[in-house]
């Protein structure tokens, strides 16, 4: 087996070796990333689920509340609608309405209770737009990474001539032989003709790019 060969093989185990580095890099961090969220929503959703749950049980002590004033109020019409008006009445009026204020304030408190809950943040919304714009952070690192990998494959191979190739070149050309090989008249057509033939000889691709 050649050296190049050896080479190649070692810089591409080397290549591979940091290929599972970078796919367990990702993984563990998309990983770690993924149950940051998943903690932070859970726990959102923890918090907000007591306060529904609380809410609910406003709206159902307005509900009842709503139900007692007008029990309240039907109780009075039926009394006014037997007798005359008179301070007792006056108080039972005053008792619906203050009811139906501490109503208003409940209902208002629930409301306002329940915005705030809601909109308080970080919303879910937010925490994704987080995890998405922590994995593009990321992500500029794994492509650095994938770069480097990349640059590996380029410089797994010395693309360039190898140095044997320009000293053996020189010799052809600079040796004399065509004096020698053009014939024994040594017509300098013939010297050049034989030239170019090595020319053409040594340079293949050019001659096939004409």
């Amino acid at each position: 087996m050649g050296r190049n060969v050896k080479d190649v093989k070692a810089n591409l185990r080397n290549l591979t070796t940091k290929e599972e580095q970078l796919f367990q890099n990702m993984s563990q961090e998309v990983k770690r990333l993924e149950t940051q969220l998943r903690a932070s929503i859970e726990e959102r959703s923890e918090s907000i689920e007591q306060t529904l749950k609380d809410l609910a049980k406003a709206k159902d002590a307005i509900n009842a509340g709503l139900s007692s004033a007008r029990k309240n109020f039907e109780r009075l019409k039926r009394i006014l609608g037997k007798s005359k008006a008179d301070e007792k009445a006056s108080k039972a009026v005053r008792d619906v309405a203050r009811k139906l204020g501490d109503v208003r304030n409940t209902y208002l408190q629930f409301r306002r209770r329940a915005e705030e809950a809601l909109n308080k943040p970080p919303t879910s919304v937010d925490m994704v737009e987080e995890f998405v714009q922590n994995v593009i952070r990321t992500a500029s690192l794994w492509e650095d990474e994938a770069r480097s990998i990349e640059g590996g494959f380029a410089s797994s191979v010395d693309f360039s001539m190898p140095a044997e190739f320009a000293a053996l070149e020189s010799l052809v050309k600079g040796g004399g032989y065509e004096v020698l090989l053009a014939g024994s008249d040594r017509d300098p057509e013939a010297v050049k003709e034989f030239n170019d033939e090595l020319e053409d000889l040594m340079n293949p691709e050019e001659k096939d790019d004409d």
